[in-house]
């Protein structure tokens, strides 16, 4: 039979499923069974008639169904998970790889650099005092 914890983790579907199989029993009905798995069982055994090992086998296949359907979601999760952090890891690495580029070109032309440097600061100054000009 279903554990206890399955129920009460999955009484919204549970409960779907019951509704729909046993369309004559109410909302109201199964909310008193809420998290009483023995409760729910003679519930809808009186209310349908239905033998009580038939009631717990379709229970019980709906619980692992929903079991199936969480682990499927949690492996999918996981290798999402996994795919960001290589593509982190990737992006990282050649960001790595730039900046050492970048310092070696740096210590092999220092004074380039840094004409480099100040005649990219003076432009963007110009182009900065243009636009905040024409507004």
């Amino acid at each position: 039979m279903a554990n206890q914890a399955t129920l009460t983790g999955s009484w919204n579907e549970l409960k779907g499923r019951v509704r729909q199989k046993w369309g004559q029993l109410t909302d109201d009905t199964l909310e008193q069974c809420k998290g009483n798995m023995e409760a729910l069982v003679g519930t809808i055994q009186r209310t349908t008639g239905e033998a009580k090992d038939k009631i717990q086998e379709y229970l019980n296949a709906g619980a692992e169904q929903g079991a199936n359907l969480y682990n499927q979601a949690s492996d999918a999760v996981k290798a999402g998970t996994e795919q960001v952090v290589q593509g982190a890891k990737q992006v990282g690495d050649t960001v790595k790889a730039g900046v050492d580029q970048t310092n070696q070109l740096i210590q092999a032309r220092p004074l380039e650099s840094l004409m480099f440097t100040f005649a990219a600061g003076i432009v963007a100054g110009l182009t900065l005092g243009l636009v905040l000009r024409s507004r």
